[in-house]
C-alpha cells in the first residue's frame, strides 16, 4: 500500500518512486559514476534492473542505460499535450517509477564503445547499487 511505502521511503524517494516525480538533472551521484561490475536495483523493492556494464554517459544529467535485465522493467505510454508521447518505465515487481525510455538508434554518439537501440533515462534516486 502507499502508506507502507511512505514508511519505508524518504519523502524525496516517495515523490519520485511512488508519485512519478523527476529529480533535478545532475543531482544524483549515479549520474557520473560508472562501476565496472555489479548491478543497479530498484530502490523500493531491490529487484535487479540494470547491469553496470549497460550504463553509459548520455549527457542528459540522469543515469542512462542501454538495456535492462529481462523482465525487470515495465513500460507505460503517456500522452502529454506539452511533451507529446513518452514511454514511462517502472519496476516490474513493485511498479515504482524509474524514468523514461527513448528509442535512440545511435547511442554510440555518446559512448563509442557501446551501441544500444534504446536509452533508459532513470532517476538516480530510484536506484541502489549492489
Amino acid at each position: 500500500t502507499e502508506s507502507m511505502w511512505r514508511g519505508q521511503l524518504t519523502r524525496e524517494e516517495f515523490r519520485v518512486l511512488r508519485s512519478h516525480g523527476t529529480e533535478r538533472p545532475r543531482s544524483h551521484r549515479y549520474d557520473t559514476w560508472y562501476p565496472d561490475t555489479g548491478c543497479f536495483a530498484c530502490r523500493a523493492c531491490g529487484l535487479p534492473l540494470y547491469a553496470a556494464r549497460a550504463k553509459f554517459d548520455s549527457g542528459s544529467g540522469w543515469p542512462s542505460f542501454g538495456t535492462h535485465v529481462q523482465g525487470a522493467v515495465a513500460t507505460t505510454v503517456e500522452q502529454s499535450p506539452v511533451m507529446g508521447k513518452r514511454v514511462e518505465i517502472h519496476c516490474a515487481r513493485c511498479q515504482s517509477h524509474l524514468g523514461h525510455v527513448f528509442a535512440d538508434t545511435n547511442t554510440a554518439k555518446w559512448d563509442r564503445l557501446k551501441t544500444f537501440s534504446e536509452r533508459h533515462c532513470v532517476n538516480g534516486i530510484s536506484l541502489m547499487y549492489s
